[in-house]
């Protein structure tokens, strides 16, 4: 009260908002404590307040309305459809004044009746505006008088937020839409225009996604300038290109409580493995491990605790029964295993590193590789005999070692129903792993493209954590597609 600005604007005035209901005594009926002093009325004699109520709305209402002293613009929803879709009695009381305002009707009608290139001269409404135009006369401009209403214009579309960002997009929107009155493409320019030499993000076109030029057409290479596979990231590629590059190049990362428990159950199978680590010392210390590694209420911990508990156990148990069946088999954990698969057409250098988790190789010379997983569902049969990453190690195994793989297994110590699960990959032939090269060739190929594809689906985009910035969803999409 007391300040006034050049343009005030007083939006959704809408019944139950202005007029707002009666305020309700409260925690400690603070009103009928002032009935009482006051009024001498004794608490929980039943007094109406909607009167009292109606009138303190009505003199904050004609505060705000009469705080321009240029115009005013006043907007209401008038669609009983909706919720909260009725326009306040306050918004009747200053249309039916007499001089008040004048109906324009709808945009549609505005639309029609306003020539193209028509300028507005001084006092009169800006058309085309949505909601309850007020505009003051010369006199009120000039510190003269009352103001006085000269149009009004009864909403017929979507409300307008009162906000920057959906008003920098309105005016983007019709910038951009070819179909728009010259006009009304010009009249948001103009906006948009001033908006940026006030500095306000959004408003000027280097801040369009999807108006600049890509920053660089240049390939994606590693450091060295060749390009890096990994078998545990092959499957990733073919769910979504996308996603394999945002993970590639996130930087560093919070650990999970899913990586942490990784982590531990690899250290206990190398232990088991190496030093014949027994099932009593084995549960030990995945206890204390789990303890740390679990971040989370106790109900997590404790779930954790339990399940790996039999987990470890049937870690244990098949290690230790798939050893004594195997004698003269050399075992060997944790194997960092790479090789060269040539370079691209464009120059690049493609290599192939991976780590093996365990590997059996028999007296004859052939090589079977196991990966851990602590996942709660494995693959199916049809799936890992399909797996890129079994393939890519069964490669490894033929190009690093000089050998012959001999399978790639899959080893679940802890399913959802609390058994050991092993997915298998039958051993290659030369012909297999001819083609799995030119296989990984490909997928070097397309993961360098400067231009990644998102590829949507339940499966991978489930737990995805790029939605926002993902051009396939419409969190991320662009504002111009």
């Amino acid at each position: 009260v007391g300040r006034q600005s050049h343009t005030v604007v007083v939006s959704r005035v809408q019944e139950g908002s202005w007029p707002a209901g009666p305020t309700v005594g409260g925690l400690f009926g603070q009103l009928e404590l002032v009935d009482l002093l006051d009024r001498g009325i004794e608490p929980g004699t039943r007094v109406s307040r909607v009167a009292s109520a109606v009138h303190e709305e009505r003199r904050l209402f004609l505060v705000a309305i009469s705080r321009a002293t240029r115009s005013t613009l006043v907007t209401c929803i008038d669609n009983a459809s909706v919720e909260n879709g009725v326009p306040s009695r306050f918004v009747e009381e200053i249309t039916d004044a007499p001089g008040a305002a004048v109906p324009l009707g709808t945009v549609d009608q505005i639309e029609q009746e306003d020539p193209v290139g028509q300028e507005a001269t001084p006092g009169e409404p800006v058309q085309g505006e949505l909601g309850l135009g007020l505009e003051l006369g010369e006199a009120a401009q000039q510190g003269e008088g009352a103001a006085q209403a000269s149009a009004v214009e009864q909403m017929s579309a979507l409300p307008r937020v009162l906000a920057l960002e959906p008003l920098i997009a309105e005016l983007r929107d019709v910038v951009t839409d070819p179909t728009q009155r010259h006009h009304r493409r010009r009249a948001a320019a103009r906006n948009l225009a001033a908006m940026a030499d006030a500095g306000i993000f959004g408003s000027h076109p280097v801040d369009w996604w999807g108006m600049a030029e890509p920053t660089t057409t240049e390939r994606i290479t590693d450091r060295r300038g060749g390009v890096s596979l990994s078998p545990s990231k092959l499957d990733n590629i073919d769910n979504c290109a996308l996603k394999t590059f945002f993970d590639d190049n996130r930087g560093a990362q919070e650990e999970t409580n899913a990586m942490r428990v990784g982590i531990v159950v690899h250290a206990i199978a190398q232990a088991i493995v190496q030093q014949d680590l027994s099932l009593e010392d084995a549960r030990y210390a995945a206890r204390a491990a789990l303890r740390w590694a679990v971040v989370g209420p106790a109900f997590e911990v404790n779930a954790a605790l339990e399940r790996w508990e039999q987990g470890i156990e049937n870690l244990h148990s098949w290690i230790t029964g798939t050893r004594s069946d195997a004698e003269g088999t050399q075992w060997e954990v944790e194997q960092q295993l790479a090789t060269s698969l040539g370079t691209l057409p464009t120059g690049e250098e493609v290599t192939l590193r991976g780590r093996i988790d365990l590997m059996a190789t028999d007296e004859d010379g052939r090589v079977i590789v196991y990966d851990f997983k602590t996942g709660k569902t494995a693959k199916t049969s049809a799936e890992a005999q399909a797996s890129r990453q079994l393939g890519a190690y069964q490669f490894l195994v033929h190009a690093d070692r000089r050998k012959q793989p001999y399978g790639a297994h899959l080893i679940y110590p802890a399913t959802s129903n609390g058994q050991l699960k092993k997915s298998s990959q039958p051993d290659f032939s030369p012909e297999q792993l001819a083609e799995t090269k030119q296989n990984l060739l490909a997928a070097a190929e397309q993961i360098s493209e400067p231009i990644q594809i998102a590829t949507p689906g339940d499966d991978q985009c489930k737990y995805c954590s790029y939605h926002l910035i993902c051009p396939a969803k419409d969190a991320g999409r662009k504002v111009v597609s």
